[in-house]
């Protein structure tokens, strides 16, 4: 199946799940690509808990779709938000359940509008000059090729930049 879209982002992590929800505040049509069946990256799936830290010694540094992420957990009682590092290692800790979590991440995409698919790699990237056109995806028996005018890669590895040829 061909799919368009103004931006593609791969990897959907809680930095993708917020490049997804940014592009879509400015009006693009936007398509998050996740590997696996649940968004929130290593926070999720690795269970890296709890997050450290969206303060520095001396204020918050961390604020806009990653606060309002936290602000979504606490108001379903999936996080006590911000507390102090009882070791004292960073400034503040983040608890959250990552269950709760996962959740969160799918409303607020859905809220936005930013279409995703689950369980999907990115197969092969075709190029125009120093510019992807369009990738393939491949699933559970199905392939896509998705055309945009960005593409953003939010994979912790890399990998739709170096499919393209990005050196590493």
């Amino acid at each position: 199946m061909d799919l368009v879209y103004d931006v593609v982002v791969v990897g959907g992590g809680v930095a993708g799940v917020a490049a997804a929800i940014a592009a879509s505040r400015i009006g693009a049509r936007v398509l998050l690509l996740e590997k696996d069946m649940s968004f929130g990256g290593v926070l999720t799936s690795a269970l890296v808990n709890p997050m450290m830290t969206f303060h520095s010694p001396a204020r918050q540094v961390i604020g806009g779709i990653g606060q309002e992420i936290i602000d979504r957990l606490v108001s379903v009682q999936g996080s006590y938000g911000h507390i102090d590092d009882p070791i004292g290692f960073v400034k503040s800790i983040t608890p959250f359940d990552p269950e709760k979590m996962k959740s969160s991440l799918i409303e607020m995409l859905v809220e936005e509008g930013v279409d995703f698919l689950f369980n999907s790699l990115v197969a092969s990237v075709s190029r125009e000059g120093d510019s992807i056109s369009t990738i393939t995806t491949e699933s559970t028996g199905e392939k896509n090729r998705v055309n945009a005018q960005v593409f953003i890669d939010s994979t912790g590895g890399g990998n739709l930049s170096i499919r393209a040829g990005a050196y590493y």
